[in-house]
Formats: structure tokens, C-alpha cells, sequence
């Protein structure tokens, strides 16, 4: 008995997006379903007649993906596979990726499809074939799944520019004490830890400058950091800042240009320093925001199954597949110095974290409208 056949309808120059698709099916069906695609040099075998080989894997499909993009909306290629298709009685799906079916032509419009928002919704892809094959694949695309098309798509920078179209910076501070989550003590002798901090950057040769200012503030700027380092005043002298600068603090002022090096540097600096919170404030840029309403917070999470809203603490919530915290700041309620008293939304990371997890988080709460464009 035949295999039932489905035909990927796509652009040649999205095959680096729908290749691993097509290989993860492969796997969840266990080999029992032909997937036929013309860019993945196994369908159409070199040296074949490729219109040939095209038309023959229409006739025996049963159900044809179109996989819309910028790209092949460009090329007008799958508006022709798809009316042969349909002509022929095969289902056709239409699948966006990066781009909103519902704003497609006809007929792609006028047919029930999906977008691929996450890793569930990949999952249409399985109780499709399940349904018209009568078959019982497990459901397994997972969020990871998702996350590598859209690093894909935005590529090998894993979508780091993009953060820059809706964050202005990103701040971190040290303190001399702080109380953690489970209401323990922590204390830092923050003058040793600068100490630490620059021996750390002179003996691995890292450049930098650095300057003092009127009031004694020491500033270094390394490799799209500027910390600024804020010794305790000497009570006993008469000094006129002494009543409101009575502890020693270190401020990190973070770029988001190449964040990739930044946030490794910070990661080391944390480290070396002995400092125990690990976090990153990020900031918006002038023409966004986010969402602080707690019911609404629990709405939004309550629809993404990537996210989990933390029991304690409505306004924040961890991200499954990074195991990433996020907190989301509001102006009323930070008594610390935020620039511009605006909102904005901490993240909890580990020494294991990479950058690209914190940029998929940040892009995954743009995507969603947690963090939205105010206009």
C-alpha cells in the first residue's frame, strides 16, 4: 500500500525555514507519510524534469501546505500550486510564517489555515494529517521548535536588532543589600567588589575608559557598558551630598548595540564580583510600553502555554522554554532611580543563560503585546 503523500507548497528560498519542519513530521510519523518538497534534494532528485516530478507530487497529495512569507508572496509561485490543488480536490492549508494569512489574496483568504505563532501552533500541522489520514501522532512540536524557525527567519543574530526597535537600554544595579525573594538577608561590600571589578579588567587586558566626576563618582566604559561606581561619602567630613549618597552602589548602564559581548561581560563581571542577584532591567524606547494591569497580565499568559504567571507575584511570570524570569516594573511602585519614571520589565537570568534567550523572551512578550507600540 501506497504512503498517503503531503505536499509542502513553498518558495526555494525558504528552505532553511521549512526543511526542519519537514524533518521533525518525518520523525513524529515514523516515515509512514511521504512529504513532498522540491527544494529538500530528495523529492526531485537531480537531473530530473522538475515540472515533471512537481506536477506528479500534486496528483498524489492529499493535502498541500502553502507556506505564505514574505518571500513566496513576492514570487506569486504557491497562488498557482495552490489553484491547481484546490482544482484537483486536495486540501489545501494555507500556513503563514511571519506574515498573517487573513491578509492574503484570494482564494488563500477564503481557506482554512493557520499562522505558526508557537510551538502549539505547529501542532496543527500533526491533528491535520491525523484527521485526514485517521491517524493517532502524538502532538510533539514544542516551543524550541518554534524558536529555531524564528531565529531562522531573523537570523544568526537571533533577533538582537530587533530588541532595538522597542527598547531604548538596559540597566543593572549592585547594592550593599537587598532582600531575596525568600525574605533572606544578603549583604555586599560594594567598594571591594569595584576593586574586584577592575582588577578583573586590567589583568585580562579588556580596555576602557575612565573618568571622575565633581562629586566623586567614578564612571569606566567597557565594551558597551558604562558603570558608574558611587563610593559612600566620609561622614565625618562636611560634605553637602552626604545627606542623600550614604551608600556605595554600582550602576551598569547597558547597550543594546552589540548586546551579544555586553551581556557576556556582565555575566563575567557578576561572577568575578561575587554577587549574588543576576538580573537586567530593560528599558523601552520613547515609543512603547507594557502592560501593568494585572488581570490583563493573566489573560494574555493565560492563552500562551509557553508562559507561567508566578502564584505570588501577578506581575511575574517565568518563560518555559528558557526557564527565564520576568518581572514587570511599574513607575508607581519602583522607589529605585528608573530614568523618565518609566515602566519596564526585569529579567532573572542564570550564569548558564545565553543572550539569545533573553532576546526571545523580550521579542516573544513584543509578539504577544505584553510589551505594545504606543502610538
Amino acid at each position: 500500500m501506497d504512503k498517503p503523500v503531503i505536499f509542502f507548497s513553498h518558495s526555494s528560498k525558504d528552505r532553511d525555514i521549512i526543511l526542519p519542519l519537514k524533518d521533525k513530521l518525518g520523525k513524529i510519523t515514523s516515515g509512514t507519510v511521504d512529504i513532498f518538497m522540491s527544494s529538500d534534494g530528495q523529492s526531485i532528485p537531480f537531473g530530473s524534469n522538475w515540472i515533471h516530478k512537481v506536477e506528479e507530487g500534486l496528483k498524489e497529495a492529499r493535502i498541500m501546505f502553502v507556506f505564505a512569507t514574505e518571500t513566496s508572496l513576492s514570487s506569486g509561485w504557491i497562488y498557482f500550486e495552490a489553484g491547481f490543488a484546490y482544482s484537483k480536490g486536495i486540501q489545501v492549508v494555507p500556513v503563514g510564517i511571519g506574515v498573517n494569512i487573513g491578509s492574503l489574496k484570494p482564494p488563500l483568504n477564503l481557506l482554512q489555515g493557520f499562522n505558526i505563532t508557537s510551538g502549539d501552533s505547529l501542532n496543527n500541522f500533526v491533528s491535520i494529517i491525523n484527521r485526514e489520514f485517521s491517524c493517532s501522532f502524538p502532538e510533539s512540536f514544542v516551543e524550541d521548535d518554534f524558536y529555531a524557525i524564528k531565529k531562522t527567519i531573523e537570523g544568526d543574530t537571533g533577533g538582537i536588532s530587533t530588541i532595538r526597535d522597542f527598547m531604548s537600554g538596559a540597566l543593572f544595579d549592585m547594592v550593599p543589600k537587598y532582600t531575596e525573594s525568600d525574605g533572606s538577608k544578603v549583604e555586599h561590600d560594594i567598594d571591594s567588589i569595584y576593586e574586584k571589578i577592575v582588577a578583573y579588567l586590567d589583568s585580562n587586558s579588556i580596555p576602557y575608559s575612565k573618568c571622575t566626576s565633581q562629586n566623586g563618582d567614578t564612571f569606566i566604559t567597557v565594551e558597551g557598558i558604562k558603570l558608574k561606581y558611587h563610593k559612600k561619602f566620609d561622614e565625618s567630613k562636611n560634605d553637602f551630598f552626604i545627606q542623600n549618597q550614604n551608600n556605595s552602589f554600582i550602576r551598569y548602564s547597558i547597550s543594546l548595540y552589540n548586546f551579544e559581548k555586553s551581556f557576556e561581560l556582565l555575566k563575567k563581571l557578576v561572577s568575578i564580583s561575587g554577587y549574588k542577584s543576576r538580573y537586567i532591567k530593560f528599558l523601552f524606547g520613547a515609543n512603547n510600553d507594557c502592560i501593568v494591569t494585572e488581570e490583563d497580565i493573566s489573560s494574555i499568559i493565560s492563552g500562551n502555554t509557553d508562559l507561567q504567571i508566578d502564584r505570588d507575584k501577578p506581575l511575574s511570570f517565568t518563560f518555559a522554554p528558557s526557564d527565564l524570569k520576568a518581572v514587570i516594573g511599574t513607575k508607581q511602585k519602583d522607589n529605585t532611580v528608573v530614568p523618565d519614571k518609566r515602566n519596564y520589565i526585569s529579567i532573572v537570568y542564570k550564569e548558564e543563560t545565553q543572550v539569545e534567550n533573553i532576546v526571545v523572551l523580550l521579542n516573544r512578550l513584543h509578539d504577544i503585546g505584553i510589551i505594545y507600540d504606543v502610538n
